[in-house]
């Protein structure tokens, strides 16, 4: 049975047997349901000839398509006139159809025709692949206008309306450009009046990019050019093409245009990894590599964040890294650098450090690259980083934080390594949001080694005089109620832990503790035994004083049954804790002082 007839059949009716198979001609020998030829035959069961035809045999068709072909697809692309309009001829009762599919009867014989074909006839079997989904494209626009919506559910019913119009349109918009590649170069003087047909038509063009789009459930982004839907599909002989002389005249060209979201054709060259594209475009005069799209980004910043070495380093070719505006700043205020410190990328920093302008930005304005390195802990850019210049006390734009402060909480201890015996780091740096140094990050998230490691250091660059950084850190600790970082303190410097603030106030970390309420830092610091219970500041101001007066009743508790406490001490004002209570009007607090002194005195 020719397949015409069939194809009458299934059009005719839906009701067919899913496992219908296209039946042998009679005059074809078998040969073990493989197609032995692509030639299509020319006798007929009663011995006359059947005349020669142009046409692309089934199994050809279906051996080059990129998805399984669909009867209803077929059946709408044989009404085209052209390679595919006389005659499909099925070979061999190789194919059969299932499910409203037509497929090989074996799997591997789609793979086993085309290792057996001779390369330039897979490239005409491409080239009329290529014209039929072309020429289905033209013949679509002429029925059906682009849609207003950017995505595929902001026109779903129009959408299935003319999907259902027109059963072949998402193979074609999606693999036509897959043909034409597969075709080879040697094809385009055939297929290049189908494809300025098919883009230098806004309308046609704006149509089959949006049904691309929402096959693949992708935004369609409008305005693309001629030039950027080639630059798109890495179609590079049609670009050649495009742009010599003889063919610009006769298409609407223009090198730096701009989608609606500003991305020009060199953009989308990068993102989507052509590089031979890339390689082109960058070769053409006047295209304008810093073109930023609506978020700031540039081409090589597209390439850089997106971790694709080769195509990076395209722009940095001597010819072309001139043209490269390397300190450029999306609107996020991040530069190539960032990008590629942030994403972890090691060799991308390193071939970008080898452009004296990157360095000289290094530590420029704006997000630091060593400090996003440092906080995702990674260890190799932030030794880069270093080596080429950059500071070890770079903060974050956000909350001021230190590159070291981000590596200690975050547990990076290698990048800690590699910061912390710098000459110039900052140990005593404080964020602006929290106002903790890093050895609090380290300590308070559970990265002790590395809380530890910082507290060695800190010691041994600790200068004479004054407060020194250890006792300083005893007093901040206390304050905030950081028993962690306190254990940690007591653990190496248990003996400092009665030091005095060096301010007027002689204030202790105890004091401190005691009037912000912090239970288990008072708790830590009385069983260390360093520290005096009884211990006033410059006014004679207690720890119970304090506890009393800011009404903080744990504290009061804890350090009552401490047997060393006087509870009767009193300030250089002649007060005592029970005085301090009573004026803050903290009865609780009055009557458990008032208790202890009863029992002192044995009443």
């Amino acid at each position: 049975m020719q397949v015409f007839t069939c194809l009458k059949r299934l059009k005719g009716s839906m009701e067919i047997d899913p496992t219908f198979e296209i039946p042998l001609l009679e005059e074809d020998p078998p040969c073990n349901n493989l197609p032995r030829s692509m030639l299509q035959n020319t006798g007929k069961p009663n011995g006359r000839k059947r005349a020669q035809t142009t046409g692309l045999s089934l199994p050809k068709y279906t051996a080059v398509m990129q998805r399984p072909l669909l009867i209803a697809k077929l059946a709408a692309i044989v009404n085209l006139e052209g390679s595919l309009s006389r005659k499909l001829i099925v070979w061999d009762n190789a194919l059969k159809i299932e499910k409203d599919q037509i497929s090989f009867v074996h799997l591997l014989s789609g793979d086993h025709l085309q290792q057996k074909r001779p390369e330039d006839r897979l490239n005409q079997f491409h080239l009329e692949a290529a014209e039929t989904c072309l020429k289905y494209l033209t013949g679509a626009r002429k029925a059906h206008a682009p849609f207003n919506a950017t995505t595929k559910s902001g026109c779903a019913a129009e959408y299935k309306g003319l999907v259902g119009a027109q059963p072949f349109i998402e193979y074609a918009a999606t693999f036509w450009p897959v043909h034409v590649r597969h075709a080879g170069p040697r094809s385009l003087p055939k297929l290049w009046p189908h494809i300025v047909q098919t883009l230098n038509d806004a309308s046609c063009r704006e149509l089959s990019f949006q049904v691309y789009q929402f096959c693949n459930h992708e935004e369609y982004i409008p305005e693309q050019s001629f030039l950027h839907i080639l630059a798109n599909y890495g179609l590079t002989a049609a670009t050649e093409k495009a742009l010599s002389l003889d063919t610009q005249a006769t298409i609407q060209l223009d090198l730096n245009a701009r989608d609606s979201k500003s991305r020009t054709p060199l953009w989308w060259a990068v993102k989507n990894q052509r590089v031979e594209m890339v390689k082109l475009l960058l070769a053409a005069q006047n295209v304008d590599f810093n073109a930023q799209d609506d978020e700031g980004m540039s081409p090589v910043m597209v390439a850089v964040a997106k971790g694709f070495t080769d195509v990076t380093k395209l722009f940095l070719e001597p010819e072309f890294s001139s043209r490269v505006s390397w300190a450029l700043r999306d609107h996020q205020e991040f530069t190539c650098l960032y990008w590629a410190a942030t994403s972890g990328f090691d060799d991308l920093v390193s071939l970008l450090l080898t452009q004296n302008e990157v360095v000289q930005t290094i530590n420029g304005s704006g997000h630091s690259p060593l400090v996003t390195a440092a906080r995702k802990g990674h260890a190799q850019i932030v030794k880069d980083l270093l080596f080429h210049g950059a500071s070890p006390n770079a903060t974050d734009t956000c909350d001021g934080r230190a590159a070291l402060s981000w590596a200690a909480g975050n547990g990076h201890e290698d990048v800690v390594d590699n910061l912390l015996y710098g000459e110039e780091v900052d140990l005593a740096h404080a964020d602006r949001k929290l106002k903790w140094t890093a050895f609090q990050w380290a300590a308070e998230r559970e990265n002790g080694a590395i809380a530890r490691k910082i507290l060695g250091v800190t010691s041994e660059k600790a200068g004479s005089g004054g407060c020194d950084p250890i006792s300083a850190l005893f007093l901040e600790v206390a304050k905030r109620g950081q028993g962690q970082a306190l254990e940690i303190l007591l653990e190496q410097f248990n003996s400092k832990a009665d030091c005095r603030d060096g301010d007027t106030s002689g204030r202790t970390a105890l004091s401190y503790a005691a009037e912000r309420g912090h239970v288990n830092v008072v708790e830590k610091l009385l069983c260390s035994h360093s520290v005096g219970v009884n211990s006033g500041d410059v006014k004679g101001k207690t720890a119970l004083m304090w506890a009393a007066d800011q009404g903080r009743s744990g504290v009061v508790e804890v350090l009552l049954a401490w047997k060393e406490l006087d509870v009767r001490a009193v300030d250089s004002d002649g007060r005592c804790a029970h005085d301090w209570a009573s004026a803050s009007n903290h009865v609780g607090i009055r009557r458990l002082i008032e208790r202890l002194d009863q029992e002192c005195s044995g009443i």
